[in-house]
């Protein structure tokens, strides 16, 4: 069973969380950075749906991730690093078994 969007969204957000004060991320571009784990995460979730291949909807994802970086690196005339960064642990090998043990976790049931 699919998480639908709203939720996927509130998993990626709840997952972007960490890597922000891992990374200590400066205020101002928070909104950005979340932005930016939602994207790839949403875009990595359907990607796989949508393409039938865990890899390449990662890859999905990670464009989608690059558009919304750049997107603010052009907006803002700063790195598109700032986002990119801490959305692409979302979408590292560990970042994938991580992420599926966090919706049988919020849906209370057993890994």
């Amino acid at each position: 069973m699919r998480l639908p969007t709203a939720i996927a969204a509130a998993v990626g957000l709840f997952i972007g969380l960490p890597g922000l004060i891992l990374l200590a991320a400066a205020a101002g571009p928070v909104g950005w950075i979340i932005a930016g784990c939602v994207v790839g995460y949403i875009g990595s979730t359907y990607g796989t749906k949508l393409l039938g291949n865990g890899q390449l909807g990662v890859l999905l994802g990670a464009f989608s991730l690059g558009v919304l970086s750049n997107l603010y690196a052009r907006m803002f005339d700063r790195p598109s690093q700032v986002v990119s960064v801490p959305a692409v642990l979302l979408l590292v090998p560990g970042g994938m078994g991580f992420r599926g043990t966090v919706p049988r976790l919020a849906l209370g049931r057993q890994p």
